[in-house]
């Protein structure tokens, strides 16, 4: 089941500089989510545009079938160059959001501090169990591995990430460079799985409930498997938590999957 949550930090009076997109079909899913430098320019902008971006590409139905499609990504884990494959398709797909991004830009005069948002991008093959994550900026990753033990994949960039904003502004010849540097993650037999923005370690706790055992919030939302069923899930478990007194000092955003064995 896919479940996802977005939700302000009490320490942002009006917005919130988080944003998501999710396309999901019976065999895969393609997602992003979005970050909002706080030291930018209206950072709730730049990562609003980018879901926004991400939906126009996937609804745009040739060139659905250009990026995805016609590169066979399914395939993609399977073939002896699974990772020069997954990789193509990805950056594909982030050089037309990049053309789209820069349009905007034109249109709307903008400068390099209303362009700064972070992305996770990841696809997964349902059937296959397969999963591709790509950092541009900040981040993390919670999965299952085969073990049956969670594992956390951090990309911390010390508050200074490379945004596509920069991608933008470069010229051509470095764009390629750029997300080669990116990282990237190819993972086998994923089950479970959390794409979350720094937000995730931003809760602090604030109230003392006589009596009250208290939920480590990040094993909560990405590891507990109460409400897994639900799409709603997310979302309940973060009303729990601040009902038990915790405080988001951050924008959060998570997009969590987690297979449902069939009974």
């Amino acid at each position: 089941m896919l479940s996802q949550v977005i939700r302000k930090s009490e320490t942002h009076v009006n917005w919130c500089e988080d944003n998501n997109f999710i396309f999901e079909k019976d065999d895969f899913i393609l997602g992003a989510v979005f970050d909002g430098c706080s030291t930018a320019t209206n950072s709730e902008f730049s990562s609003k545009a980018l879901s926004l971006i991400f939906q126009k590409i996937v609804a745009d139905e040739n060139m659905y079938q250009s990026l995805l499609s016609n590169t066979k990504v399914l395939d993609t884990f399977d073939d002896e160059r699974k990772e020069e494959n997954i990789t193509k398709t990805y950056k594909a797909f982030i050089h037309e959001v990049a053309i789209k991004m820069a349009s905007i830009k034109s249109l709307l005069g903008l400068g390099e501090l209303d362009l700064l948002s972070t992305i996770i991008f990841f696809f997964y093959d349902k059937n296959n169990e397969n999963l591709f994550v790509a950092f541009i900026g900040d981040g993390v990753l919670f999965y299952k591995g085969e073990d049956g033990q969670f594992c956390t994949i951090e990309n911390n960039q010390d508050n200074t990430p490379s945004y596509l904003g920069y991608y933008i502004m470069n010229s051509v010849p470095s764009k390629d460079a750029f997300l080669d540097w990116t990282a990237k993650f190819f993972i086998k037999n994923v089950k479970d799985f959390s794409i979350c923005s720094d937000g995730i370690f931003a809760f602090r706790y604030k109230i003392d409930p006589d009596g009250l055992e208290l939920k480590d919030p990040v094993k909560f939302l990405t590891q507990d498997d109460s409400f897994t069923h639900l799409k709603t899930g997310l979302e309940r478990k973060v009303n729990i938590l601040k009902n038990e007194g915790w405080k988001l000092e951050d924008d959060l955003t998570v997009i969590r999957y987690k297979k449902q064995e069939k009974q």
